[in-house]
C-alpha cells in the first residue's frame, strides 16, 4: 500500500514521463495522455493525485522550478504514474467476500490465504489459497485453489475467476465492475457452478468508498437452486495502512454473510484482513475470518 512495486516500475515511470513531456508542454494535455496510458496499466482513478499536484505547485512556485511548462508536465506525469503503481500495489481483490473495485496492474501477481474458523461449537477451521494475475486493460483473473477443512466434506472444488473494472466518468469517482466465477469440482459427483455479478462504486472525499450491485448463481453454488441477490460493501480509509470495511451478500445460501473487519497494510508487500462473518442463516454459521495477502 502506497509504494512503487519495483525498480522496474520506477524506471518505466521515468521513461514514460520523459517521452510524454517531450511531446506535450501543457500539463492538461499531458494529463489527458496519461488517462489513456493509466487505464491500460490498470489505474482507474489517477485524478486522486491532483491534491498532491496542487500542494507541489505551491512549493514549486516558491522555488521557481516550474518556470518551464515541460518541467510541469514531467512532474505531473511522474506523480500520476507513481500513483497508479502505488494503487496497484495494494492488490486488494475482494473486500472480504465481495469483489473489490480494484483491478491488478498487468503482470502483477497477488497471492492470498483465507482462514475462516470458529472457537465455539461447532468448531472448525479451513484453509483456502488463491492466486490472481493482472492481464492489462483492466482485466484480472485467477483461481481459488481447493482448500482444507478439518471437519465434514473436504473442499475439492476450484474456483476460476475473471474480473473487469473501469471508470464511468471523467472525474473518476464512479466505477463499474463485472465478473464471473466458474466452480470446477475436482471429484466426480458435484456439478460445475457459475456465479456472476455486476456492481458499481462511488468514492467520497478520497477516503470513503460505497459499492453495490447484483449477483446471480446456479444451484451448484447456492445449493438452493438458481438465485439472484444483492451484494455491497463500504470502505473507510483511516490512513495509509488501515481501512475499516464491511461487505455482504443477500440470500440464505453459502454466499450469505455480512462481514465487518479491517485491512492492515503495515508490512511492505503484505496486507492482512482480520474480520468476523455473520451468517444470514443462523449463528451456527458465524465465524472469524483471517486473510493474509502478498503482492509479488
Amino acid at each position: 500500500m502506497g509504494f512503487i512495486g519495483s525498480v522496474e516500475d520506477l524506471n518505466r515511470i521515468w521513461e514514460m514521463a520523459f517521452q510524454a513531456s517531450s511531446f506535450y508542454s501543457s500539463p492538461s494535455i499531458a494529463f489527458r495522455y496519461l488517462r489513456t496510458v493509466s487505464k491500460r496499466y490498470g489505474c482507474l482513478q489517477p485524478e486522486r493525485i491532483f491534491v498532491e499536484i496542487s500542494a507541489l505547485s505551491q512549493w514549486a512556485h516558491f522555488f521557481n522550478i516550474l518556470s518551464k511548462p515541460e518541467m510541469t508536465s514531467r512532474i505531473v506525469l511522474i506523480l500520476l504514474l507513481a500513483s497508479c503503481a502505488a494503487g496497484s500495489a495494494r492488490a486488494q481483490q475482494t473486500i472480504f467476500n465481495v469483489p473489490s473495485q480494484d483491478v491488478l496492474a498487468p503482470g502483477t501477481v497477488y497471492g492470498e490465504l483465507d482462514v475462516p474458523f470458529r472457537l465455539d461449537a461447532p468448531k472448525y477451521y479451513a484453509l483456502t489459497p488463491r492466486v490472481v494475475i493482472g492481464y492489462g486493460y483492466n482485466f484480472e483473473g485467477g483461481i481459488n485453489l481447493p482448500g482444507y477443512i478439518n471437519v465434514g466434506d473436504k473442499l475439492w472444488t476450484g474456483i476460476v475467476t475473471l474480473k473487469h473494472g473501469q471508470s464511468l466518468d471523467t472525474t473518476g469517482p464512479w466505477t463499474l465492475t463485472e465478473g464471473a466465477h466458474l466452480y470446477v469440482p475436482f471429484t466426480s459427483g458435484p456439478q460445475v457452478g457459475v456465479f456472476g455479478y455486476v456492481m458499481t462504486g462511488y468514492k467520497l472525499f478520497g477516503r470513503l468508498r460505497l459499492d453495490g450491485g447484483v449477483y446471480g448463481a446456479t444451484n451448484a453454488v447456492t445449493g438452493r437452486g438458481n438465485e439472484l441477490g444483492a451484494l455491497g460493501s463500504v470502505e473507510l480509509s483511516i490512513n495509509d495502512w488501515l481501512t475499516v470495511a464491511v461487505d455482504g451478500y443477500s440470500g440464505k445460501n453459502p454466499l450469505g454473510y455480512v462481514t465487518p473487519g479491517l485491512f492492515v497494510g503495515l508490512f511492505g508487500h503484505w496486507i492482512f484482513y482480520p474480520a468476523y462473518q455473520f451468517s444470514n442463516v443462523s449463528w451456527d454459521g458465524d465465524s472469524y475470518l483471517f486473510e493474509a495477502g502478498y503482492t509479488f
